[in-house]
């Protein structure tokens, strides 16, 4: 059964109730899976959200190929059938939605100045890359992607999510 991911419904979800349904494994460590979450499992290029989970620090979110969130907790686990609370550091879900748009919006940018489509991006904890696919785009070429940013943020454009189907 995959986790329902009510961040893709509310990305501003900081509380929210469900049910253990299952004690499992990702890598090398225990992890809890719920009927349902509000925290963002790393995907994406986007970090995972942390915060607290039936009073215990989450310390990493993954999804895996099953539709599972897998939330790694700090200590024991909750029990299986129990009710938990889980709340999201806001302030870190900010400062992501933040970076994984800005990253959107460079993208688009480098494509409209000089051609360069993204192959891969990493946002990270102190450093984010945006990988493209050419070698040496001009500091000019650079500079105007840029201003392209700064152009559409004065702009204050309406930001959307969708999610393709092919």
């Amino acid at each position: 059964m995959s986790t329902v991911r009510l961040e893709q419904e509310d990305a501003l979800l900081a509380e929210f109730d469900a049910t253990v349904v299952e004690h499992s494994r990702h890598g090398e460590r225990s992890s809890l899976v719920l009927d349902r979450s509000a925290f963002y499992p790393e995907s994406g290029g986007q970090m995972a959200d942390r915060g607290l989970l039936a009073g215990a620090r989450v310390l990493d979110v993954q999804i895996d190929d099953h539709g599972r969130v897998h939330h790694v907790v700090e200590g024991p686990l909750p029990a299986i059938g129990a009710s938990v609370h889980g709340a999201i550091d806001v302030a870190r879900r900010r400062v992501h939605m933040a970076l994984h748009t800005a990253q959107h919006l460079l993208s688009r940018a480098l494509v409209e100045v000089s051609g360069a489509e993204t192959v891969s991006s990493r946002l990270g904890e102190s450093v984010c890359t945006i990988d493209v696919d050419r070698d040496g785009i001009a500091e000019a070429r650079i500079a105007e992607a840029e201003s392209f940013v700064h152009r559409v943020i004065d702009e204050d454009r309406v930001v959307r999510a969708w999610f393709p189907t092919s």
